[in-house]
């Protein structure tokens, strides 16, 4: 994972900058990555799946030949095939629940049985983490109040933010009949956002610290949302720039502090599980944030629009009132909206930025407490043995 390599390349005082810089060019990859898969499709969908087999070959390649490991792994490492299981079960009875919810009725007893799937699977998945050598998730990794709201941050982030793109796809296509090359340039400029302001927002972090900064960024992010609710079928074409400019903005000031605090107080013999914990909940706030989108939307359409629209045919030129459709956007954007001041909220209440070298500050009550954690005892304490000594070691250094 990139963070993961970034973190152990680089010394603690420049890894905001550095994290900054992988940020930018992921960046870059969301603004050609639309534009590139938009001129793909017309030559059949399925070669924007071919086109991805090269790339992935040279990067197996590359990183054969020119990764080195900086620590020691651990010889008794396997995969957590029962707990991988249990997550991809919750998370797939969350998503259909939630896509599935506005078209088929919310009160349909697979729906409801797919939330009470999730609901049960969730906490004995978390549970069956503290006991199984090789976790997916290092549950221990949560005793620090950092780590746990970083990582709770950046899955709000992604709810927020992801579902931006897949919406707006079906409003220039289908609002405004734009072809799916000129859609993908249109989404541009929630990239660019993101692209600029990762390296300054990183670099800041390493002076100045990451709460602030993180914080800020999730409240910008809400303001960009905010500004989308206004969308209507003739808005012009500056604002829709405007805001997802503000919102790419928001996203580069929140993520590379956000990543560089929450790596920065993972000790090195546990950075790629962190990296993979970090991504693994960023990924999931993404899937959320596309599936509660769809839910949303289908719920405030009648059949005869989303049809229209989901098709990418301009359907407002068919005589269709596409009235539900810009309500249905609408209600998502205030969605998202919530999510970035509930993760403003919980940023500031992260605590210092700080290292792994200088220990951790115990995670909120009802996070941990007494070597437990909320899902079960941490694996020190089901082994009988003190707690990682690479965590916890002394006082955390306040942040302004």
């Amino acid at each position: 994972n990139s963070s993961a390599l970034v973190t152990d390349a680089f010394p603690r005082r420049e890894l905001g900058k550095a994290l900054g810089i992988n940020a930018m060019v992921v960046g870059a990859g969301l603004i050609l990555g639309p534009i590139l898969g938009g001129w793909l499709t017309g030559f059949g969908w399925r070669n924007v799946f071919w086109f991805n087999v090269p790339i992935g070959v040279v990067g197996i390649i590359a990183a054969w030949l020119i990764l080195v490991e900086q620590a020691r792994p651990q010889r008794h490492v396997g995969l957590d095939w029962a707990g991988s299981a249990l997550y991809l079960v919750a998370l797939l009875a969350l998503m259909t629940s939630l896509a599935f919810g506005g078209i088929y009725g919310w009160g349909t007893w697979w729906v409801i049985g797919g939330f009470v799937l999730f609901l049960v699977v969730l906490p004995f998945f978390l549970w069956l983490e503290t006991r199984v050598t090789s976790p997916l998730l290092d549950m221990s990794l949560f005793r620090d109040r950092l780590f746990t709201m970083g990582n709770l941050t950046g899955l709000l982030n992604g709810v927020a933010r992801n579902g931006v793109l897949f919406l707006l796809v079906f409003y220039f296509q289908g609002v405004k009949g734009d072809d799916p090359v000129t859609a993908g340039i249109l989404l541009a400029p929630l990239a660019v956002g993101l692209l600029v302001l990762s390296p300054i927002s990183g670099a800041l972090a390493d002076r100045y610290g990451s709460r602030l900064l993180a914080t800020v960024g999730m409240i910008i992010t809400g303001v960009g949302l905010a500004g989308l609710i206004t969308i209507d079928v003739d808005t012009p074409l500056w604002q829709l720039v405007l805001w997802q400019l503000i919102i790419g903005a928001g996203s580069g000031i929140f993520n590379s502090p956000n990543t560089s605090a929450v790596m920065g107080v993972v000790p090195p013999a546990k950075r790629g599980i962190g990296a993979g914990m970090r991504a693994m909940l960023t990924n999931t706030g993404f899937i959320i944030s596309i599936a509660l989108a769809i839910g949303l939307m289908t719920t405030a359409m009648d059949p005869q629009v989303m049809v229209a629209v989901f098709a990418g045919t301009q359907a407002g030129s068919s005589g269709i009132d596409l009235g539900p459709f810009i309500t249905a956007l609408r209600v998502a954007f205030a969605a998202g909206v919530v999510a970035s001041a509930v993760g403003a909220v919980i940023s500031a209440m992260r605590g210092g930025h700080r290292s792994w070298e200088e220990g951790s500050e115990p995670a909120p009550a009802g996070v941990v407490e007494g070597g437990t954690t909320a899902a079960g005892p941490s694996p020190a304490a089901v082994a009988g043995s003190a707690p990682d000594p690479a965590i916890g070691r002394a006082t955390a250094n306040q942040e302004p």
